[in-house]
């Protein structure tokens, strides 16, 4: 298989498990409880969530190279999107990049909760994300962590 192939394929399997994520019941039922904008900014911070999670899975199973490539071919997928805001996405995206790597368990509960991270990011970056009250949302979001790493290794063994 070429090098641009392989990019392509990924791209591809990288949009559709986004998009999978984004029509699941928990995702629907969060998104629709919020208004005007918020609507757009919730999208992009948990798209940018997921795929972060995507991407590092892959940098320890691709090399960096054509992780690169694959994630440039998905934003410009991703520019056509109806809640795609051209510079306020890359913004949620730098600073999940700079954020998420530094989660830590609550002090209270000793739980991790990623989305809670991911909203506080997508605030620094310019958002007005208010946080998920939802219980089941916040565990699927969790839950996440290890669906999208085995999802992608799982993709990534049906190639070899």
């Amino acid at each position: 298989m070429s090098k641009v192939t392989e990019t392509l394929d990924l791209a591809n399997k990288l949009i559709g498990m986004l998009n999978d994520q984004l029509q699941s019941e928990y995702t629907a039922k969060e998104f629709a409880r919020r208004q005007g904008e918020e609507k757009a900014q919730f999208v992009m911070a948990f798209g940018c969530y997921v795929l972060w999670l995507a991407k590092k899975s892959l940098e320890t199973q691709v090399p960096q190279e054509t992780v690169q490539s694959a994630f440039e071919d998905l934003h410009r997928a991703l520019v056509t999107c109806s809640w795609y805001r051209l510079g306020q996405y890359e913004r949620i995206w730098d600073s999940i990049q700079h954020a998420l790597p530094h989660m830590r368990p609550g002090k209270h509960f000793g739980i991790l909760m990623p989305f809670a991270h991911v909203v506080e990011a997508a605030n620094l970056a310019g958002c007005t994300l208010s946080h998920s009250n939802d219980t089941h949302f916040n565990f699927y979001t969790i839950a996440l962590v290890k669906q999208v790493q085995e999802e992608v290794s799982s993709w990534l063994e049906k190639q070899q």
